[in-house]
């Protein structure tokens, strides 16, 4: 059975075969792994790459890898990225398409490249017009608008961001039109599919974890007290902002409260952003500056080793779809806080498994982390469910093969015909 993945990025061996950066998700290259050990599958695996116009053609180990050009503005690649696809597809002659996300340009394309849309089967990962719909909830129109440096040295501001984000989903809707196949694994991103394609065929395949997070657990005595962890926080999504609204009520309640935050400090030096002006902002009004790590980018042991240190996990994000990083959380047995956003309530279970709170009512936040900080038997109980419910959600060889069963039926389909 030949499978072929049209992802965003290239996986780490390919990454540095040709000398570029890879924050490929860590569920890719696990899910990957699995696939080519099997010698009974062959595995094709494409990404864009603005390294050169020429398709980059190469083979490592089992897998013959494609890197077609794709330039950030469509317009300039659009028949010629089209082309590509169809001749990657056509030389290759797969059994399966997998087509990881929908909301960049190269998706769109796939889907009327001529790919036969019975094997074309598409992963869904955010939904981008709902995310840019709520990238700016919390921020007052006045924050939305304020003006001030950008990345690129260039006057910008969060609604600016916000439209870019928009632009990068308006093909989003062609392709949930048009494709016939899906796989997800959330009520969220099941009823989009139900409502903008109600003949699509839905796969649930739960995803696998990077391989780290499935070794050792979450230990109250030896996490650092009144700690918090917020795995990142780079743009409005993530939610810092209503955050920072729930840590400042609990000033007086909790006042030894350290949060560690991964990713770079978004509030100054290169890595500043207009969102990140405004979360310098809040930290200065509320006197926040001695309160707040960020922690840089951090590999997968780091990231593991930060998630045992805390006594909770945050995810404050006001839209997600199915967050790996509550997952790696939950699967480590972290005690949990989450926004009730997107496909969180398919994930944990309020009051059993972790708090669950209207993203929108930051004082509940500021309530469940007071709760979970003074009532260490609440926490352990918390842990222990989550842990459970984790270790059975994304068992490494369930999930391998039910994404496999997945390939056998969509290859088995076409066969038939």
């Amino acid at each position: 059975m030949k499978i072929m993945w049209i992802a965003n990025l290239p996986l780490p061996e390919m990454a540095e075969r040709i000398g570029v950066n890879s924050s490929l998700g860590g569920w890719l290259p696990a899910l990957s792994n699995h696939l080519k050990e099997r010698e009974d599958v062959e595995f094709v695996y494409c990404f864009p790459q603005i390294r050169t116009k020429s398709m980059i053609q190469k083979r490592i180990g089992r897998v013959k890898f494609y890197g077609f050009y794709e330039d950030n503005e469509p317009s300039v690649c659009e028949a010629k990225l089209e082309t590509e696809l169809n001749k990657i597809y056509m030389q290759e002659q797969p059994d399966v398409v997998h087509l990881f996300g929908s909301e960049y340009y190269h998706a769109y394309a796939a889907v009327r490249s001529g790919i036969d849309l019975n094997k074309l089967v598409l992963s869904i990962q955010g939904i981008m017009w709902n995310f840019a719909k709520h990238y700016c909830d919390g921020i007052s129109i006045k924050d939305r608008l304020f003006p001030c440096m950008n990345k690129t040295w260039r006057i910008g501001c969060i609604e600016a961001d916000r439209k870019r984000f928009e632009m990068q989903g308006r093909y989003e809707g062609y392709v949930f039109q048009h494709i016939k196949l899906f796989e997800g694994r959330t009520d969220y991103d099941k009823a989009y599919v139900k409502l903008m394609n109600p003949s699509g065929k839905y796969f649930k395949c739960n995803r696998i974890l990077r391989k780290k997070f499935y070794e050792g657990q979450w230990r109250q005595e030896t996490c650092e007290p009144y700690s918090v962890f917020l795995a990142q926080a780079s743009y409005p999504v993530k939610g810092l902002h209503i955050f920072l609204e729930a840590m400042n009520m609990l000033r007086e309640l909790i006042p030894e409260m350290k949060v560690y935050v991964g990713g770079q400090n978004i509030c100054q030096g290169k890595d500043s952003s207009p969102y990140g002006n405004y979360i310098g902002r809040i930290i200065k009004r509320y006197h926040l500056e001695n309160q707040i790590n960020f922690l840089g980018s951090l590999c997968e042991e780091k990231m593991w080793e930060q998630f045992l240190k805390a006594n909770v996990f945050v995810l404050p994000s006001v839209i997600e779809n199915s967050p790996n990083s509550l997952a790696e959380a939950m699967i480590l047995g972290v005690p949990c806080i989450a926004a009730d956003v997107g496909g969180v309530s398919s994930m944990m279970e309020h009051a059993k498994e972790g708090y669950i709170y209207r993203v929108d009512e930051p004082h509940m936040l500021a309530y469940y982390l007071y709760r979970l900080m003074s009532d260490r038997q609440l926490a352990e109980t918390f842990s222990e469910h989550a842990r459970k419910r984790a270790l059975e959600d994304f068992d490494e060889e369930k999930n391998v093969q039910k994404v496999l069963g997945m390939y056998r039926e969509i290859a088995g389909r076409n066969q038939k015909k």
